[in-house]
């Protein structure tokens, strides 16, 4: 008897602990699928308008400033391959870097443009800031050149050109081709 009485109080327990379980189950997947879904009038619809313009088309139509895939290649092939430098372009290109203590960092900061080091890819980059890119190169150039370094020297470090978004988006719809490489490197 005393068994029949403990199995019927097990089984109570078994089934008390299952309903509890059970609850616990439950109640989420039916907050879940009773939690109030956004109806089609409830959801926010922003419909543009249309305006005419008359004068300059805006910069989203005009085609973007294209960078020269021959040249581009080339610079490419320079920072994989690292042609080697010359001795005297291999020191003014030592002392360049030691002016920053052997770290990346700003070299030049022209309004038209801005040299800097990039020690991670030992690269030099040169910001393009105006829309008169060819003289913000030569420009660019020239400070290398006051550096020590000869036209090969400052093709081969390599020094690689490019025009931020401002002076991309001022230039946008001209046709122009933009070559990420000074003047003259072969």
């Amino acid at each position: 008897m005393r068994s029949e009485s403990w199995d019927l109080t097990m089984n109570k327990r078994i089934l008390i602990l299952i309903l509890v379980v059970g609850i616990f189950i439950a109640l989420p997947i039916i907050f879940l699928t009773t939690r109030s879904q956004p109806r089609q009038q409830d959801t926010l619809l922003i419909i543009p308008k249309a305006s005419v313009s008359i004068g300059e088309p805006s910069p989203v139509t005009r085609p973007e400033v294209n960078y020269n895939s021959d040249q581009s290649k080339k610079l490419l092939e320079i920072i994989a391959d690292r042609p080697t430098l010359a001795a005297n372009d291999q020191a003014a290109r030592k002392t360049i870097i030691q002016s920053l203590g052997n770290k990346s960092g700003v070299l030049v900061q022209d309004p038209g443009y801005q040299i800097e080091y990039i020690k991670a890819a030992n690269v030099f980059h040169v910001e393009i800031r105006t829309v008169d890119f060819e003289e913000a190169k030569q420009s660019a150039t020239a400070w290398f050149s006051k550096q020590g370094l000869t036209l090969d020297g400052i093709c081969k470090l390599p020094v690689v050109f490019y025009l931020n978004a401002a002076t991309k988006d001022a230039l946008r719809g001209q046709q122009i081709e933009f070559d990420p490489l000074p003047g003259g490197c072969k």
